[in-house]
């Protein structure tokens, strides 16, 4: 069985249309819970009316604390050997189901299969167009997730089928609000697990507001928090200096007082320029993105 959570959050405008992707699957032994994380719109209503005519569907109240609590909500009311996240306002194509696992099947142990992702449009899903850029790039582990995410490659959670029995022992960070995907990532591969690419668009990503996080801010600030813990747990790579995360490596370096040749001034003044950079950076990516479409 595949257990499908959800958190939702304010998405009546997306939420129906995302379960029907799960319910249009061939694969059938499935259960969905969907955990409402506070929402003020119709959204329950919405889940509630599909519940009673698919009990597959299970609907779950909390108070207001973030999707990633809701994600371990979920999680600890699963029945599932797989575990499959979905984003609110995502979508399945047919077949994910099957074709994951298939692709399991020939899957050594200590694996987790990702599939490669659409982008969808924001007011039709079904236009969307193929995003393979930075994900078939063979196996990762923990020194390749710390030190290559979100520039070597990236994926999301939606695009992963877990096996259950691989995260008994991690759990989504409640207090992060932000890269809370890659810390998740970050203690599966430092308990042994590798990440693999299954080279078919499964997934389909909906691009709300153009996809782009708003509070850049605090993204970057995630991101640099991440790599201060594992670095002072002395999981500093060189890997880390050949890519993007160049800039928090030298932020590291010189807030630790260590120096390398490419040792660049106070972190204080590299945390601003990160956070400066950093829209120009995703708006660039953005534009190539829809012109390559």
């Amino acid at each position: 069985m595949i257990t499908v959570i959800i958190p939702l959050y304010n998405a009546a405008r997306f939420i129906e249309e995302t379960l029907q992707s799960v319910q249009a699957q061939p694969y059938t032994d499935w259960e969905c819970i969907v955990v409402d994380d506070g929402s003020t719109d119709n959204g329950a209503e919405i889940v509630l009316r599909m519940a009673q005519a698919d009990t597959r569907i299970r609907y779950v109240y909390q108070s207001n604390a973030g999707p990633s609590a809701a994600r371990n909500h979920g999680l600890r009311l699963a029945k599932g050997d797989y575990i499959q996240f979905l984003d609110a306002d995502d979508w399945f194509p047919p077949q994910r189901f099957e074709r994951m696992l298939a692709a399991y099947k020939q899957t050594g142990e200590k694996v987790i299969l990702y599939s490669g992702l659409c982008l969808g449009a924001e007011d039709d899903i079904h236009h969307h167009m193929p995003y393979s850029a930075r994900t078939n790039v063979g196996d990762i582990d923990f020194k390749r997730m710390y030190g290559g995410f979100g520039r070597e490659f990236s994926f999301i959670p939606g695009a992963i089928l877990f096996p259950a029995a691989y995260l008994k022992h991690v759990q989504w960070n409640e207090a992060m609000r932000a890269s809370e995907d890659w810390d998740y990532y970050l203690q599966l591969t430092q308990q042994g697990y590798t990440f693999r690419n299954l080279p078919e668009e499964l997934f389909v990503y909906r691009l709300v507001g153009g996809g782009l996080s708003h509070n850049y801010e605090a993204v970057a600030r995630a991101n640099y928090m991440l790599l201060q813990r594992y670095y002072q747990r002395g999981f500093y790579c060189k890997a880390l200096m050949r890519t993007t995360n160049i800039v928090y490596a030298n932020m590291l370096n010189i807030k630790h007082g260590r120096t390398s040749k490419w040792t660049l001034p106070h972190w204080d003044v590299l945390m601003a320029a990160c956070f400066a950079l950093m829209p120009i950076a995703l708006m660039i990516h953005y534009i190539t993105l829809r012109k390559n479409g």
